[in-house]
């Protein structure tokens, strides 16, 4: 539980993104660039990165936030700054990026609210 002057909460969010037409592009260094990618974000953001696993076409992670922070911004965020890192890491290396690497955000929430009396 967490608390701030107003509230005790526990929110956790689980979101998924695939990748285009579920083609599996996320292997080996890709994967684990996304997984670092992720967390850093999460942590950048003050947001708990609870879970994590990266498959060849999709992306699960149940993250904990604030009431004030919208799933729907967690999961733009990490996807926006997590394709642009992997994106820039694949050129540098010399590769093109795998076509059908673009994610879609599917969010599954889950929250607990106690209210402190």
């Amino acid at each position: 539980m967490m608390k701030n002057s107003h509230q005790v909460y526990e929110l956790g969010y689980h979101i998924i993104f695939c990748t285009k037409y579920r083609h599996k592009v996320l292997d080996g260094d890709v994967a684990v660039a996304c997984r670092n990618s992720i967390a850093e974000t999460c942590a950048a953001y003050g947001w708990g990165l609870e879970e994590i696993e990266v498959m060849p076409d999709q992306v699960h992670m149940f993250v904990t936030a604030s009431p004030q922070t919208a799933p729907a911004e967690i999961a733009r965020t990490v996807k926006s700054i997590s394709a642009v890192r992997i994106f820039t890491q694949e050129k540098q290396d010399g590769a093109t990026p795998g076509e059908g690497f673009v994610l879609h955000p599917a969010a599954h929430h889950r929250a607990s609210v106690a209210i402190d009396p």
